[in-house]
Formats: C-alpha cells, sequence, structure tokens
C-alpha cells in the first residue's frame, strides 16, 4: 500500500449498550489490493462495561511471583488495580478506608470488587470479621484467587479455609522441586487461567491429589499429583488457588508469554465463569476465537455420562460430558472450533445457558 506495505488508522467506536456483544468489522480495498475479501473483516467479541473491572491485591511480602502478577495485570488497561503489600505499609499496619492504598473498611466496599487476589498472609493481618466478610463476598459471588508458596495454605483463619480448592494442610510441607514436570489435566487444557500452556506441557488425566475435594477442578499438577492449579464454586462465587510461586522461574525462561497469559486469563476467568446450575451448563467462557476450544460444565452424573448440546438455531451438535476425576461433582464437554456465531447450549434437552457463546 505504501513503501512500508502498512497503513495505519485509529477507529473508534461507542457501544450503546452494555452486556456481551458480537461485533464486525469492515473495510474498505484500496486500489491494487491483492486479496481484498479474504482479510479486509473482522470479527470479534467484547464485554462491554461502564467501568474497568475492579481488582484488589494484597500479599504480605513482595515475592517473585507476586511481583509478576501485578506487572501483567497493570499492563491491561480493562483493570483497575488497588495493590497492597502489608510489609511496606506504615509500621506494617494495613490501612482501612475507601480507594486505592486502602482495604475496604465494610462489606459493602469489598463488594466493589470483582476480583480479589490473596498472597500468604499473617493471620492478624485481616480481623476476624473481616475473614468473615471474606467469605461472604465469595459465596454471594466474588471471585477470589489465591497465590501460594507451596508450603503453606494462603488462608490462615479457619473461617475461609473451606474456600480453598484442596483440603487445608495440617503442617508446612515442601514445595515441589524445580526438576518437577509439570502437567495439564484434561479441564486445564482448556480452561481460560491455563490454556495458553497446552503446546508448552505435558496433557494427562487427572492424578489423585493428598486433600483434593470431589468438587475441586485441578488445571495444573506435578508429575506425582500434587495441584499446582485449582480452582472451586463456592456458593455462588468461586475460588482459584496457584499453589507455588515457583511457577515464574519454571515458566518465565521458556514460556514466558504463555505465563502472562496464565496471569491475564484470571481476569476472563473472574468475570465471566460461572457455576453450573441444574440442567443449565455454563462455558468457562462466553466468549472465544472461532480456532479455539470451547468447554462446558454441567453436574455430573455417576450413572452415565451427560450430552451436552450446542446450538445456533440452524445447525446442532453434541459432546458427552466426562467427570473431572472419578467422583467429581462437575463434567465437562468440549468442543473444538465451533463455526462463528451466537451457541446455545443444552444438557440433553434441558434448560438453555444464560446467555449465548
Amino acid at each position: 500500500i505504501t513503501e512500508t506495505q502498512e497503513l495505519q488508522r485509529r477507529m473508534v467506536f461507542k457501544p450503546e449498550a452494555e452486556g456481551l456483544q458480537r461485533l464486525s468489522l469492515r473495510v474498505d480495498s484500496v486500489e491494487e489490493e491483492v486479496v481484498p475479501l479474504d482479510n479486509n473483516h473482522l470479527d470479534f467479541t467484547v464485554r462491554v462495561r461502564k467501568e474497568r473491572v475492579r481488582v484488589l491485591f494484597l500479599d504480605w511480602k513482595p515475592r517473585w511471583e507476586s511481583r509478576f502478577v501485578l506487572n501483567i495485570l497493570s499492563r491491561l488497561d480493562y483493570l483497575d488495580v488497588n495493590a497492597l503489600i502489608g510489609l511496606v505499609q506504615p509500621d506494617g499496619v494495613l490501612k482501612r478506608g475507601v480507594g486505592k492504598g486502602f482495604w475496604p473498611e465494610n462489606p459493602e466496599l469489598l463488594a466493589l470488587y470483582d476480583l480479589v487476589i490473596l498472597g500468604e498472609l499473617p493471620s492478624d493481618l485481616l480481623t476476624t470479621a473481616e475473614w468473615q466478610a471474606l467469605k461472604d463476598y465469595v459465596e454471594a459471588g466474588g471471585s477470589l484467587a489465591l497465590l501460594g508458596s507451596g508450603r503453606l495454605d494462603p488462608l490462615p483463619a479457619a473461617v475461609v479455609q473451606n474456600l480453598l480448592p484442596a483440603l487445608p494442610r495440617a503442617v508446612e510441607t515442601l514445595p515441589p522441586a524445580d526438576a518437577e514436570t509439570l502437567h495439564l489435566t484434561a479441564a486445564g487444557c482448556h480452561h481460560p487461567v491455563t490454556r495458553a500452556l497446552k503446546d508448552i506441557l505435558q496433557s494427562t488425566g487427572f492424578v489423585a491429589a493428598e486433600g483434593w475435594r470431589e468438587d475441586t477442578l485441578g488445571l495444573l499438577q506435578t508429575g506425582d499429583g500434587r495441584l499446582l492449579v485449582s480452582t472451586r464454586f463456592v456458593g455462588v462465587g468461586k475460588t482459584l488457588f496457584l499453589d507455588t510461586d515457583r511457577l515464574w522461574r519454571r515458566l518465565n525462561p521458556s514460556a514466558l508469554d504463555a505465563h502472562a497469559a496464565l496471569v491475564a486469563g484470571i481476569a476472563d476467568w473472574a468475570i465471566e465463569t460461572r457455576k453450573p446450575a441444574d440442567h443449565k451448563p455454563q462455558p468457562d467462557l462466553f466468549r472465544y476465537a472461532s480456532h479455539e476450544s470451547v468447554q462446558i460444565w454441567t453436574a455430573a452424573d455417576s450413572a452415565t455420562n451427560p450430552v451436552v448440546e450446542v446450538s445456533d438455531g440452524v445447525r446442532r451438535l453434541e459432546a458427552p460430558a466426562y467427570q473431572a476425576h472419578p467422583g467429581a461433582t462437575w463434567a465437562a464437554a468440549v468442543f473444538e472450533s465451533l463455526p462463528p456465531g451466537d451457541w446455545i447450549a443444552k444438557v440433553g434437552g434441558g434448560g438453555a445457558a444464560s446467555e449465548p457463546i
């Protein structure tokens, strides 16, 4: 088109409404353009909000994994991050109040956040009432991500330990060695947090790990079955557990982009992933590129594998939903490369998903 074969234009579009929208961009061809019909259009999906996604981040001390997470989150311009590190506060005292630099002074302010990310904290950093408010926040529909070190559980207060995807550990444990192999589970190959690792790490079926719950969804494990990334639905909300701060050391030298995508995927998980209801399956996300796999969750049936159907009004596809692991509460059906369109999911003719994929 020019001497550099590139011409850039900025196009600004203001949506008329909030919510999930599929948009089409069309650009006129120019003289002597070789393939104007093939590359002059783009279909994409956005979730429109009036405000940025609010993220509350709290860790007790600076460490590599938390620094990496904050570095990535700060680059996502659709997030508004309130980052707090306990040790760097004056006298190590966490300030309560309104706005950035403060821990929310009441449950109503905590509820304004779309995502809360916690590292390992002393049990007295938050009051008993604040730990209870955090538990209530999750059960009411909030999203809580936890950054562990692989040694101790990051939630010391008994009132919230049941939020963890795995049962609380009784004593400190040794984190996995750097030489330990990492494996994606079947669910982890398609989940928004870990799917960027699909072409980098080995994939395996779920290996039973000590302390996992029936409703735990394991995403990333060590070769001997230790859960490193797992998630769980709690009440109306959900929790995500990254059980080691060694991930940055394992992934950054060889898979930096995928590690960054893992962190960005936490925000996707917080906003879009929802707990499946009875006969109402839910996908990991509601928006995909046409080449990406779509994973849809539903309640597991101990007798048979439920069948998930997706339809766009003309076409209908189906796939069996397999349990995340033996005895699991949840089962997932995977659809590879759904054709572009608006797809509704059902379980064996049951109720529709809450909104189209």
